[in-house]
């Protein structure tokens, strides 16, 4: 009886510990997102305080540098790649395709509909 009570207790605590461990991956792949979105923003806002500038060589140098980033990101992490894309295909789902992007065929998700460009 105390066997079967000792594996049952391994078997939780092995349990527990593969659910600790998930827990700190999402913790770890949160604080990620939310560096990453902090970073964008900090960004964004320098873009538009050059743009209303008109500082076009400093506009320039940012969108080089954030290209080559990008690119550095997007050729070393499978990962990145993956979540890019899934990112983009909610995007554009939930904008229905409007800045005329058409869908891959082999893609899982459909659109209601596609609105035109004119």
């Amino acid at each position: 009886m105390s066997k079967s009570f000792k594996e049952a207790s391994e078997e939780l605590q092995r349990r527990k510990d593969e659910v600790n461990r998930h827990i700190l991956d999402l913790k770890r792949q949160r604080d990620e997102t939310r560096s990453d979105y902090h970073r964008y923003a900090s960004v964004l806002k320098n873009a538009r305080e050059l743009a209303r500038k008109k500082d076009v060589k400093a506009l320039n140098e940012l969108s080089i540098r954030e290209v080559q980033i990008f690119m550095s990101k997007w050729n070393q992490s499978k990962d990145f790649r993956c979540n890019y894309e899934k990112s983009v295909m909610q995007s554009l789902e939930k904008r229905q395709f409007q800045d005329g992007r058409i869908r891959i065929l082999d893609e899982e998700a459909k659109p209601t509909h596609i609105k035109p460009l004119v």
